[in-house]
Order: C-alpha cells, then structure tokens, then sequence
C-alpha cells in the first residue's frame, strides 16, 4: 500500500508542477523526519560489529568508483549516482526490515552510525568531485547547511532523552507524521523534476533514461555486494543497511548543491527500491 502512496505522490508533482516553488520545505521536513528518527531509536555500543564499519566504507566507496566509471561518457548521470549513493541508510529501514523479518537492531545502528558519518564526509567528497562538472563548489557551503540537517535533529533528540526522559513516548507516537513527511516531499520533487523537464533542454529522455539506468545498476549493486559484505547470518540486514537510501536526504544535496537533472537520482531510487523490496517480499510470503 506504500508503494501506492508513493506512486500517487509522484503523479501529483508531476501533474501540479507549480508546487516546486515549496522546494526549500524539503530541508525542514527532512530534519523533522530525522529528529523522529533518533528520538525513537536507541543506540547500544554493544550491538556495533565490524559489519557496520564494512557498509560505511562500501557506502563510501562504491558510489565514487561507479561515478568514476561513468564520469567520463555522462557526467549528469554520474553526478545523480554519486548523490544517491553516498545518502545514508534510510530513516524507514528498520520498518522493511521488519517485513522482511530481519534484525532491526542492527540495521538502526547502521542508521546511527552512517548519518552522522556520511554528513560529516560528504561537504568533502562533493566539492572535490563534483567542482569540475558543476562550477566551484566550497566545502563550508555544504558542511554547515548538511551539519544543520543531521546534527540539529540529532542533538535535539538526545538532548530530550537526556532531560527529558518521559517526554519520550508521547514524541515517539508523532512519528507517523514522517511517511506523510516523506510523500509530501516526494510530491514536491516531483513538481520540480517535472518542471525542469519541461523548461530546460538539458532534460532530454536520453538523460531520464540513462539516470533510471544507472541508479538501478547501482541498486543492484549496492544491495547484493551488501548480502556479501558481513557475517551469513546478517544478509538481509547488511543488504538493507548499504542498498536502502535516504532519498529526501540526497533529494536535498541534489537541489541544493548539484541541480534538478541530478534530483532525478533519489527520485528514481525510491521507486527502484520499493520495487525491489516489494518483490522480496512477495517472494518470502510465498515460500
């Protein structure tokens, strides 16, 4: 039903494409959605393993090697796979897992080890690759607005575990809010993909086709190298942890820092890894 949802979301934006003139919502909904994130996780040192530490460096490592790879024939498709894969593990991957009847404990470490990690990298990695293609980007421009993103949620959230311990329950039963969060930024998305398709010559069918392409080879990728990255019993949640992106977070990169041809990257990837993941599920209801 999800998937609908989502589905419906994207046929709004692209019927209503006025509505991308909201796209700096996207960053507000965004820290939102992750303060819900931290505030109804728990983080027990105990449960870090050396797997968590593979995912980060494959998360790290992947995405630059492909964007190298395809750099040098389609420099836009390229930005748009580096920018989705270098988001980290989705807020909403514990709730797959679930269906999937994994271990959501280590997919929230993955959660709370890679966000903070990947925000702190990124502002690095995006200048020095991305400068050439894109005009000159400085690293403050993106460490201070992606720090503000991740960390502002981040501490706010162990600030009220800390002090305010039994305020947390009542906070954690808002957390519906974030799938409507998540749709209504997917809707704005949408409207802006939708009207830089139809007002810029850059966005040619060629470029859509060849961004779907290459996010779902990346999908694959990401979520079948991550089966084989850590212990056989953690399969399904390494795969989770490395292949199930934060897509409102590389949304976000994409229209701030890199453009809207780039934002198609995170658009595709939530179809392609709902898609992915509704046939895993089919599959196990079926055995």
């Amino acid at each position: 039903m999800q998937g609908i949802y989502i589905f419906l979301a994207i046929i709004a934006g692209a019927l209503l494409s006025d509505a991308h003139v909201l796209t700096a919502v996207i960053r507000y909904n965004l820290m939102v959605m992750l303060f819900f994130t931290f505030i109804t996780v728990n983080f027990n040192p105990q449960l870090l393993r050396r797997d968590h530490f593979k995912v980060l460096v494959a998360n790290i490592l992947l995405p630059i090697l492909i964007f190298l790879a395809w750099r040098s024939w389609d420099p836009e498709t390229a930005a748009a796979i580096l920018v989705i894969g270098l988001a980290p593990t989705a807020a909403g991957a514990p709730v797959i897992t679930t269906f999937l009847r994994g271990r959501v404990d280590h997919v929230t470490v993955s959660i709370l080890l890679l966000s903070p990690a990947m925000a702190l990298l990124i502002p690095l990695f995006l200048p020095m690759l991305l400068s050439s293609d894109i005009g000159e980007i400085a690293v403050l421009d993106i460490l201070i607005p992606v720090f503000m993103v991740v960390f502002v949620p981040l501490a706010s959230s162990i600030f009220i575990k800390k002090v305010l311990p039994s305020a947390v329950p009542y906070i954690a039963k808002a957390a519906k809010v974030n799938f409507y969060l998540f749709l209504f930024n997917v809707f704005i998305a949408s409207a802006k993909a939708t009207d830089f398709i139809r007002n810029d010559e850059e966005a040619s069918w060629i470029a859509i086709l060849s961004i779907g392409l290459g996010v779902t080879i990346l999908g694959l990728i990401l979520f079948q190298l991550g089966e084989r990255l850590g212990a056989a019993d953690l399969k399904l949640e390494n795969s989770m942890s490395l292949g199930r992106k934060n897509t409102m977070f590389a949304l976000w990169l994409a229209l701030t820092f890199v453009g809207p041809l780039a934002a198609l990257g995170p658009m595709l990837y939530i179809l392609f890894q709902n898609i992915y993941h509704s046939i895993a599920m089919y599959r196990l209801d079926n055995e």
